[in-house]
């Protein structure tokens, strides 16, 4: 599967974090006077910070961000926009907190669309 984040395609081997800690939905259980049990669920309140990475690791780098998708991400992260995340683990709708990238190699004078790891830092909607 493909990550996008709105219309942005990004690397499909970003790593997905804070999706473990995060409940889908909120449980109320209480009981009538005669004993029957009611179940009230709803889905999850808003305000979960999520974490879209690019890391190295042991076997080297694992997902990547160019320039210009960085470019976009902090456009996205300035207009303060809700946007669809979609990745294998977790789809639904983040607006942009975040930016916390280098890049990947330090040389004198990068490639116009150079690499970069860290992450973006996300919070649902």
């Amino acid at each position: 599967m493909t990550v996008t984040l709105g219309a942005l395609t990004l690397d499909d081997n970003l790593q997905l974090r804070g999706v473990e800690a995060m409940s889908l939905a909120t449980v109320n259980v209480s009981r009538t006077i005669l004993g029957r049990t009611i179940l009230d669920t709803a889905p999850a309140p808003a305000g979960h910070p999520l974490e879209l990475t690019a890391d190295r690791d042991g076997d080297g780098l694992r997902g990547l961000f160019l320039q210009s998708q960085i470019n976009a991400i902090n456009a996205l992260r300035a207009a303060v926009t809700q946007v669809t995340l979609a990745h294998p683990r977790w789809t639904g709708q983040v607006i942009v907190v975040g930016v916390g990238v280098e890049p990947v190699f330090d040389v004198n004078n990068p490639p116009t669309d150079w690499w970069f790891s860290g992450s973006i830092q996300l919070l649902t909607v």
